[in-house]
């Protein structure tokens, strides 16, 4: 069995302890227990899953790409969300891998996808991971808003704060 990896973070997500190395690690570790082939590993940095525009993802494009190409025979993440944190865009292409007979494995929620059982746990956790991105990004907007009404030194204390994180 011919494997690849897609890994990806973006900034706010290396702070949350889910950095290419761990993921990479992982991803290689889990290839060799079950005897497979690694033949490409695919890096994204910086890239946000919530978008629906596989352009905003060329890493993920290439990879889709090359599974559909027929370059490789399982993809492999760490967590369904590296893959995406869009419902929508998660079902397309896991249906996309699917019809062209490429497996699909996320290690930390350990489920065949290619069952049914596994098909509606991956419709929930691809939702969950969408309401989390979605209700993130509203906390963070309201947030922002706030510190904006409170004044310009409550801005400036906020991104001093922030640092480089994002």
């Amino acid at each position: 069995m011919r494997a690849a990896i897609y890994a990806r973070v973006s900034s706010e997500e290396q702070v949350e302890g889910y950095s290419l190395d761990a993921q990479l690690r992982a991803g290689r570790a889990f290839v060799e227990d079950h005897e497979w082939t690694l033949c490409r590993e695919y890096v994204e940095e910086g890239r946000s899953a919530h978008t629906d525009d596989i352009r905003k993802r060329p890493v993920f494009k290439e990879a889709v790409e090359d599974a559909l190409a027929g370059r490789y025979d399982v993809l492999v993440v760490h967590k369904i969300d590296r893959f995406s944190r869009k419902l929508r865009f998660t079902l397309e292409y896991f249906e996309k891998l699917h019809r062209t007979g490429v497996g699909f494995v996320s290690i930390s929620e350990q489920m065949d996808f290619t069952t049914p059982t596994g098909q509606v746990f991956l419709a929930m956790v691809g939702a969950f991971s969408q309401f989390y991105s979605d209700n993130l990004s509203q906390e963070t907007k309201k947030g922002w808003a706030e510190r904006r009404a409170q004044g310009p030194g409550s801005v400036l204390r906020a991104v001093a704060l922030r640092g480089d994180q994002g």
